[in-house]
């Protein structure tokens, strides 16, 4: 006798869809949905152009992201549209909740492990991808340090602030990477379970 093929409960995203067109509505009802639409009516046929620099961030952090998986973990069968879904999945909770910016990153781990990716390649690829997020965030702040010193007139005088500002961005972005190979947040993880 044949085993009827099971079929995916689709119940979950369902209620993700349905919870996440309510925070929607929710949102549009509190701001007012003329004001949404003025400002959208000012920016005119121009309004879908405001999502592709964050889409083209999101696809180049997935292509990364994806470069952090182990290999052994068989990523060629992760679709790249698929991982972005996932990081924006993640992403979406670190922006809604009051996590710090990391109650996402479980989300990721436990999405990836769905698609077939152990779940200590899931975490290690995730830690990975987010301490990149963060070491090219400080070299981008201090990329802009000297134009707001020129523009508040400083960087004539006090060009020196730049050298102790590189050296504490590289000495945080050491101290970060030393206690990843520690292995502090793998004990961390381990003690809060």
């Amino acid at each position: 006798m044949t085993k009827a093929p099971t079929t995916k409960w689709l119940g979950a995203p369902f209620v993700a869809l349905l919870g996440g067109c309510g925070i929607l509505g929710l949102l549009l009802w509190h701001v007012g949905i003329t004001e949404v639409v003025h400002y959208l009516g000012q920016i005119g046929w121009f309004a879908p152009l405001v999502f592709l620099p964050y889409l083209s961030v999101a696809l180049c952090d997935a292509k990364g992201w994806l470069c952090a998986i182990p290999s052994a973990t068989h990523t060629a069968t992760i679709p790249l549209w698929r991982l972005m879904l996932t990081r924006l999945a993640g992403e979406a909770i670190n922006n809604l909740t009051p996590t710090a910016n990391l109650g996402g990153e479980p989300v990721k781990v436990y999405l990836l492990r769905l698609q077939g990716i152990p779940a200590d390649a899931g975490l290690a690829s995730v830690v990975a991808a987010k301490t990149a997020l963060t070491i090219s965030q400080v070299v981008f702040i201090l990329l802009g340090v000297p134009f707001l010193l020129y523009r508040l007139g400083w960087m004539r005088q006090e060009w020196w602030v730049l050298g102790p500002l590189v050296l504490l961005a590289y000495g945080f972005a050491t101290v970060l990477i030393r206690w990843q190979r520690r292995g502090l947040i793998g004990k961390a993880v381990r003690m809060l379970r």
